[in-house]
């Protein structure tokens, strides 16, 4: 009996400890001073009264990469004067396609970024804050020199050769004179060349050393929140939130050419040729939506945010074709803008931790997701002369994980 005592005495001394270090209050209940209270500059002993607070978030998203499949350069070259083949134009080479815009489309890769807010909470529970989001730039490369698989260079050494369908291009993109041996070349006894056929490949895309693409993605988002309590009680509240919002989506394809003579030289000003096509998606608009947290106790809470949005989307679309060497003569572009209406839905589940008062360490995953926005799945104009890449109106999706601390002040 004396022993039973015993231990019912110290299961009783054990739930009471629990109880008193266990954060026990709900939403509806003024938490009060933390005892003891940390030497922190944060809260204050009249919460009624409102105050300023701030979020801070590291994020990490995966976005869609739009480019599709559109064959870009070739094994071997086109016989320009036909003293090769015989026959001018002649494709000389297996024609396997070396370079793919799809070949930069992946795989998708996670971009880190921020998150941050500063906001106002007023003494009606009301809140209204400036949001800002950032992601990294991602970049995906691929490229494509003269070594093909194997070694298989052809009996003539033809698939040594990349090559691309560019026309209607001008004389100052011609490239290096001599690329591609023909059967009368002569030499002299010091290497130079005495007699041949210049422009046996002609162009700097015809018969080219290297060719590389690169497609860039960035996104930026800035908001004005308001949010509105709906409802509230110990365990569960409801809130509404609604404000103006922009979101910014960058987009650049870049395609660059190196074209080398027969002794391992070139010049950027006039051998190496640059493609590019930019799309940048400017969306203004407006977002609605509710949030709904649930307390579990023990400092614990689980939520779920859901709201839509509405854009305008401006969009500036540019093609463009120029020598490696900056402002060089020969650059010709093509820029439009148009306008779209896009919607966009967000879904974000959280868990939440209170550690102390006023702090409030939170994680997420997101979805967003945005409908009718252009793109350029197929970015290579080949037509030099008339730039005229498929802009196409695509969804855009992006999904990721963030954490983040709050703290009230």
């Amino acid at each position: 009996m004396r022993g039973q005592t015993k231990w019912q005495a110290w299961l009783l001394t054990a739930g009471l400890a629990v109880m008193a270090l266990a954060p026990n209050q709900g939403f509806g209940q003024e938490p009060g001073r933390p005892d003891p209270v940390f030497p922190l500059p944060i809260g204050h002993d009249r919460p009624e009264t409102g105050g300023f607070y701030t979020d801070a978030n590291v994020i990490l998203y995966k976005q869609t990469n739009p480019l599709k499949h559109q064959p870009i350069a070739f094994r071997g070259f086109f016989d320009s004067d036909g003293l090769i083949s015989g026959t001018p134009g002649t494709f000389v080479g297996s024609h396997a396609v070396v370079l793919d815009a799809q070949d930069a489309s992946g795989p998708g890769t996670y971009q880190p970024g921020f998150k941050f807010a500063l906001g106002w909470r007023f003494s009606d529970g009301s809140a209204v804050d400036f949001n800002w989001m950032h992601l990294m730039n991602s970049r995906y490369i691929a490229g494509a020199s003269l070594v093909p698989n194997n070694f298989a260079t052809g009996n003539r050494g033809e698939n040594s050769f990349i090559t691309a369908p560019v026309f209607n291009f001008p004389n100052l993109f011609a490239g290096p004179q001599f690329k591609v041996m023909s059967p009368d070349f002569i030499f002299n006894i010091d290497g130079t060349l005495r007699a041949g056929h210049p422009f046996n490949a002609y162009g700097i895309w015809n018969g080219a050393e290297q060719m590389t693409i690169e497609f860039v993605q960035r996104f930026d988002q800035a908001e004005i929140r308001y949010r509105e309590p709906i409802f509230e009680n110990e365990y569960y509240r409801c809130y509404g939130l609604v404000g103006p919002r922009m979101a910014w989506q960058w987009e650049r394809f870049l395609w660059r050419t190196t074209s080398v003579d027969i002794f391992g030289q070139f010049f950027p000003a006039n051998d190496v040729a640059i493609y590019q096509n930019i799309v940048s998606n400017r969306m203004y608009g407006a977002h609605l939506g509710s949030g709904h947290e649930v307390y579990l106790g023990y400092g614990f809470a689980v939520g779920a945010e859901i709201e839509a949005a509405l854009f305008i989307d401006s969009v500036k679309e540019i093609a463009k074709y120029e020598l490696g060497v900056k402002d060089s003569p020969g650059q010709i572009k093509r820029a439009k803008i148009e306008y779209t209406v896009v919607p966009e839905f967000q879904g974000k589940a959280l868990v939440y931790w209170y550690p102390i008062e006023a702090v409030q360490v939170h994680f997420s995953y997101d979805l967003m997701a945005f409908f009718n926005t252009i793109a350029a799945p197929e970015p290579v104009s080949f037509n030099y002369g008339g730039l005229d890449p498929a802009w196409q109106k695509r969804a855009r999706y992006f999904d990721g994980f963030e954490f983040g601390v709050s703290i009230n002040f």
